[in-house]
């Protein structure tokens, strides 16, 4: 790796520290096409699938003399931050804590341009299996179904009409990164209903009223898992009649619970429906 160009920034007042501010704003961010990453790990796993950093800063206690980043914790290793002409800012932990959504940042924070994947980059190799998220509003819960499909082998999730920034650093944090190897997708939900019942996919749709018991439901090829907000439950469209949408519960014990967390739907659903590896 070429050493960074750093310079430093010590003051909340900067201009450029007020400008990567807005960009904390989800509107900035979606305008501007880029998203922040927050923590070694995030960052690291961001690298390593393939995303340049527009910019770098890291609290200068953490660099050594030759201007590499050394976090601190679990993650202490070598960051390697990736190409040499990336803004490197070398900051006060103040000016991170300004720009950053944790409490007690990490010490190191990175400024990406979000990755721009549409439908038509599935085809022609379809993958067998899709997580389809619909109107979550809970960073965490995205975040968190991200993290379980890539546990489940499944690389591809479609985000429609989403009432969370899907590139949110809550999301990152809850995914553990894994979202930055998976196609991730934002559609419509007309637009991806289509697509999936055009393209040969099952529609499992996660509905408590639902006729099919989840562990009743045999694996096959192209199954898409469509799990809705907590409060809402699925738009309407997706429980519409069709020989291809089978609506799906998850039976629970009598009791005062009447839902389950939908990152635990998700969670349970891609597990059952995981395809099983040639030989097993």
């Amino acid at each position: 790796m070429m050493p960074l160009n750093w310079r430093t920034i010590t003051s909340t007042a900067n201009a450029r520290v007020k400008a990567l501010a807005q960009l904390r704003k989800p509107r900035h961010a979606r305008e501007r096409g880029v998203f922040f990453a927050e923590g070694a790990r995030e960052i690291r796993r961001a690298l390593e699938a393939g995303l340049a950093p527009l910019a770098l800063l890291a609290d200068r206690s953490l660099m050594d003399e030759r201007g590499r980043i050394m976090p601190a914790g679990d993650e202490l290793h070598e960051l390697d931050p990736g190409p040499a002409h990336v803004e490197a800012i070398a900051c006060t932990p103040a000016v991170l804590e300004k720009l950053a959504y944790r409490q007690n940042p990490e010490g190191v924070l990175a400024l990406f341009r979000r990755p721009q994947r549409s439908l038509a980059d599935l085809e022609p190799a379809m993958p067998d299996r899709i997580l389809v998220t619909d109107r979550i509003e809970k960073p965490g819960n995205l975040g968190a179904m991200m993290r379980s499909a890539s546990a489940a082998g499944v690389g591809t999730v479609l985000v429609t009409e989403p009432g969370c920034d899907t590139w949110s650093p809550q999301v990152l944090r809850g995914s553990t990164g894994a979202c930055f190897a998976m196609d991730v997708i934002e559609c419509g939900q007309a637009e991806a209903g289509t697509w999936l019942i055009e393209n040969g996919y099952t529609l499992i749709v996660a509905d408590p009223r639902g006729t099919m018991r989840h562990d009743r439901i045999a694996p096959a090829d192209r199954m898409a898992i469509v799990i809705g907000a907590e409060d809402r439950g699925l738009h309407p469209r997706w429980l519409e009649p069709h020989p291809r949408v089978v609506p799906t519960r998850i039976d629970m014990s009598p009791g005062p619970v009447d839902s389950l967390n939908a990152s635990v739907t998700a969670a349970l659903l891609l597990f059952a429906l995981r395809p099983q590896p040639p030989g097993d």
